[in-house]
C-alpha cells in the first residue's frame, strides 16, 4: 500500500541580499536535503519570469519539490528541519502544496520517482500538473521559438488555478507547476490544437527532448501564504 505525497514549496524573496543567498542555495541547500527520513526524491529550482516558461529568471522565486513516503514524515520535516528554517527566514513568504501521486509518465534522471497513492479522493476534482523535460541542444532555438505559441493556451482557461515555470538550469533543464479545477481543465489546455496541442505533437515528432515526465496529483492540502494568488480560493477547489 503506497501513502506517498509529494510537496511542492513556493518561496518568494524581495531584497538583494536574499535573492543572493536562495540563488546560492541552489546548489549548497543540497546536502542538506539529502538522507531526510521519508524523503525519497528532491529537487532545487528556480522559476522563470511571469507564469509560464520563460528564458528570463525570476530571481525572487525559487521551488523546492520534495517526494515523501507519508504526510506525517513530510510534517516532520517542516516543524524540525534547520534547512526549511532557514529558508523561511530569508524569504518573505512561502507556500506548501500537498498533493497524492496519482500517476507518472516518463522519467527524471533517469527513473520517475512518483508511485501512485492508494487513498485517492473520488470527491476531490482538482489536480496538480507536474512536466520536466531536458531540452535537446540541437532543439533549443526551434522549441523556445513556439513557447509563445504554447502559453497562449493558458488564455481565457478559467479552470487554471496557479501555474508557474520552474527549473534545474536555465532553458535546458524545465518543469512547470500548475493547479487545475479538474481534469477537463487541464485537457482543455494541453489538447489545445492551436496552442499547446500544437506544438506537444511536433515536439513528439522532432524528438526535441532528450528526457521528459509528465505526472498528475490530487492537491488535497495549502499551508502558508502567497501575495499573489488566493490560496483560499484555489483550496476551495480541493
Amino acid at each position: 500500500m503506497s501513502n506517498q505525497i509529494t510537496t511542492v514549496t513556493l518561496f518568494r524573496f524581495d531584497n538583494r541580499r536574499d535573492k543572493f543567498w536562495a540563488l546560492k542555495m541552489m546548489r549548497l541547500a543540497i546536502p542538506h536535503l539529502e538522507n531526510i527520513k521519508g524523503c525519497t526524491f528532491f529537487k532545487v529550482m528556480g522559476s522563470g519570469a511571469g507564469g509560464g516558461f520563460s528564458i528570463f529568471p525570476d530571481l525572487g522565486t525559487y521551488a523546492i519539490l520534495q517526494v515523501w513516503d507519508n504526510e506525517d514524515l513530510a510534517n516532520d520535516f517542516f516543524k524540525t528541519s534547520q534547512i526549511f528554517e532557514d529558508y523561511k527566514d530569508h524569504s518573505e513568504e512561502h507556500w506548501i502544496t500537498y498533493a497524492k501521486n496519482i500517476s507518472g509518465k516518463g522519467t527524471w534522471l533517469g527513473s520517475n520517482p512518483f508511485k501512485p497513492n492508494d487513498e485517492i479522493d473520488v470527491n476531490n476534482k482538482s489536480l496538480m500538473f507536474i512536466t520536466r523535460a531536458t531540452v535537446r541542444w540541437k532543439s533549443m532555438l526551434k522549441f523556445w521559438s513556439l513557447v509563445p505559441l504554447s502559453q497562449k493556451s493558458y488564455a481565457g482557461n478559467t479552470g487554471l488555478l496557479y501555474t508557474k515555470g520552474l527549473g534545474e538550469l536555465p532553458v535546458v533543464e524545465m518543469a512547470t507547476y500548475s493547479l487545475w479545477k479538474s481534469e477537463k481543465d487541464l485537457l482543455k489546455f494541453s489538447h489545445d490544437p492551436k496552442g499547446h496541442g500544437k506544438v506537444a505533437k511536433l515536439e513528439l515528432k522532432n524528438n526535441w527532448f532528450k528526457e521528459s515526465l509528465f505526472a498528475r496529483f490530487q492537491p488535497y492540502k495549502i499551508d502558508g501564504t502567497w501575495s499573489s494568488a488566493d490560496l483560499e480560493e484555489i483550496q476551495s477547489h480541493f
